[in-house]
């Protein structure tokens, strides 16, 4: 674990945790402002509840989201930047940062996970070597295992002074630690890197089979003692690119030689016992001719004999010697290196390097000398896929590379702060609902736009009082879906009234059974209360204030709906009054109640086109009238 970061899972993938911590984010915001505004809700109700004082409206204001800090900066203005309003400011902060949170939450994942391999002990399939064929143990076209293995053994960084005793699955990226691995064979090796011969020539007394004698350059690079046939075996094959129809026809040729101590002598290929010395090497030579070129067929080319000048050639070799402890658990259970079958090496050496070697020679292409240390990790895999022909699958604990995904430790801290500061001010939240919610319920302090529409149909509901009486509270959803907002029932009738009822007026919420009154104008000259009532429904409408002396509240009348006809009642505010049109035999459905004015010495219609001829004729017949003090009359009831 590196600094600045902290180990998540080597079990879930990158992506996937990604996608898990995009989510939580995104969670955690939202519930980060939903705690938010309820803290400062919950600041304002306390101090209604707790101190019974009057709190500014900013201070109930909670924001919960983009839209709400929109219209809190849109309605303020320059004004959220004062003493008064630094509540909204800091709610503002906390909404936009936590609403970008929530949308950035994907670049915010990505950005702050990561995957590197790791280093643990698992367990994993390998296969243990075994004796199989012994003293004839081979591999041959085994190209695509050869391949795993090499590169399983590269990218393990296992080295290249020691044999495998058993092969972890390739499928698996398994690591190379020393105290997991006890060889029973080691090497001691000296690896000569890529050399260029110069004046290299043939001629034409031996085969490609025999490439050191074929090649006296080649030749002198060798330790003489490795000519001494009493003790050394040489074994070589090669992969060859030629163009029969060209002077020189051999354009790219590798030739893989082996010298090693000859199994044959002392029987040393039964015991395995023995110190063994190998030399591989690798001749990559470029442009020359051979004898015997008139057969080009397979069979041929143990006639083939290279003559005259070399265009290029350069060489690559290793010689080690490989030791074997003293002492082993099982003779049975080691890799078996002296084996006869020398052929069957530099077969697979050919055989190995052909499709790469093919592929470059044939397109014109470099094709490369592999190094010394290639040639050793092949023998190493050679030998290693040889000796596990028999062997089965066993589960053994061995190091392997693991992904591991790492979180920011930036973003974890920040991540568990704001958690514990969500869930602290949620659980305080609950807390103070719970301990004051009588008090809360009996004051009704909305929250959201949603309470406030309903506290304004609660205000709006005369009929609440009275099943608040009797313990009969409409529930908010009622007052929410039973509310409306307009002009009330009075929009209704607007086209029907005189042109002064044409006053500007603001819609506001009404409900079921809800008086609907219009404030009377602050206007000396002229002052209007209109009531209407549905049916069904009943209230008290302000009157002007001098007919305080009438029956009921102070300034009142009541109405209630009757079907059928309208009825119409005009009270002049002058010391005389208009008298009452009404129609006869009307089953009073509904009434409406009005104040007339006189403007400049002239009576204004209440209610135009809404008389009939007769009620125009009353009219007519009631002409100006003094100035007295009005007659008190008693205030009509309607049950």
């Amino acid at each position: 674990m590196s600094v600045g970061w902290i180990d998540i899972s080597s079990r879930w993938e990158l992506t996937s945790v990604q996608a898990a911590l995009n989510v939580f984010v995104s969670i955690l915001g939202t519930f980060g402002i939903w705690s938010a505004s309820r803290f400062w809700w919950q600041r304002g109700s306390a101090r209604i509840l707790c101190n019974n004082t009057d709190v500014p409206l900013p201070t109930l204001y909670s924001i919960s989201g983009l839209g709400d800090s929109w219209d809190a900066i849109f309605l303020l203005q320059k004004a959220v930047f004062t003493k008064d309003t630094w509540h909204l400011l800091i709610q503002l902060v906390v909404v936009v940062t936590l609403t970008l949170s929530s949308m950035f939450a994907g670049p915010i994942a990505k950005s702050s996970l990561r995957s590197i391999p790791q280093a643990s002990e698992d367990e994993l399939e390998v296969l243990y070597v075994v004796k199989g064929d012994g003293f004839s143990t081979n591999r041959l076209l085994a190209n695509v295992m050869w391949n795993e293995t090499i590169q399983s053994l590269d990218k393990a960084d296992f080295p290249t002074d020691q044999l495998l005793d058993y092969l972890p699955s390739s499928s698996v990226p398994w690591i190379y630690k020393a105290e997991e691995w006890d060889p029973t064979w080691r090497m001691t090796c000296s690896f000569a890197p890529e050399t260029v011969l110069h004046n290299v020539e043939a001629y034409g007394n031996y085969t490609f089979y025999d490439p050191v004698n074929a090649f006296p350059v080649f030749r002198e690079t060798y330790d003489p003692s490795w000519f001494d046939s009493s003790k050394y075996r040489m074994q070589s094959g090669f992969d060859a690119w030629y163009i029969v129809t060209d002077e020189i026809p051999f354009k790219e040729t590798l030739f893989f030689t082996l010298f090693q101590s000859d199994p044959e002598v002392n029987d040393r290929m039964y015991m395995n016992n023995d110190t063994l010395e190998i030399s591989l090497s690798v001749l990559h030579a470029q442009g020359f001719k051979v004898n015997n070129f008139s057969d080009t067929g397979q069979a041929a080319t143990t006639e083939w004999m290279p003559i005259g000048p070399v265009q290029n050639a350069t060489f690559a070799r290793t010689d080690c010697n490989i030791t074997r402890k003293a002492v082993v658990k099982d003779e049975n259970a080691i890799p078996w290196i002296w084996t006869n079958d020398t052929y069957s090496i530099t077969m697979s050496y050919q055989n190995y390097y052909m499709n790469s070697f093919t592929t470059s020679a044939s397109k014109g292409q470099l094709v490369a000398t592999p190094t010394s240390r290639d040639l050793l990790r092949f023998y190493q895999a050679y030998l290693a896929a040889a000796n596990t022909i028999y062997s089965s699958p066993t589960l053994k604990k061995v190091s392997v590379w693991k992904d591991v995904v790492q979180l920011s430790v930036a973003l974890l801290v920040t991540i568990i702060i704001l958690a514990i500061v969500t869930i602290w001010l949620g659980i305080r939240y609950f807390i103070f609902v719970r301990r004051h919610g009588s008090k809360l319920e009996e004051a009704c302090i909305p929250d959201g736009k949603i309470e406030w529409m309903v506290h304004a149909a609660r205000l709006s509901a005369l009929r609440s009082e009275e099943e608040m009486v009797k313990g009969k509270r409409p529930k908010d959803r009622e007052h929410f879906c039973g509310a409306s907002f307009g002009y009330g029932d009075l929009g209704v009738r607007r086209n029907s009234l005189s042109a002064v009822l044409e006053m500007p007026r603001f819609a506001r919420v009404h409900t079921r059974g809800t008086s609907i009154s219009d404030p009377p104008p602050n206007s000396p000259q002229a002052s209007f209360s209109t009531t209407l009532c549905g049916q069904g429904s009943s209230g008290f409408t302000p009157r002007s204030p001098r007919h305080g002396s009438e029956q009921g509240s102070p300034g009142s009348s009541v109405c209630s709906g009757l079907a059928g006809e309208a009825e119409v009642e005009v009270d002049g505010p002058s010391d005389n009054e208009e008298p009452r049109v009404s129609s006869p035999g009307h089953s009073r459905k509904s009434s409406v109640t009005q104040h007339s004015t006189r403007l400049q010495g002239e009576e204004v219609p209440s209610i135009g086109g809404a008389r009939s001829a007769g009620d125009r004729a009353a009219s007519s017949q009631v002409g100006p009238i003094p100035a007295t003090e009005p007659e008190s009359r008693p205030e009509r009831l309607d049950d």
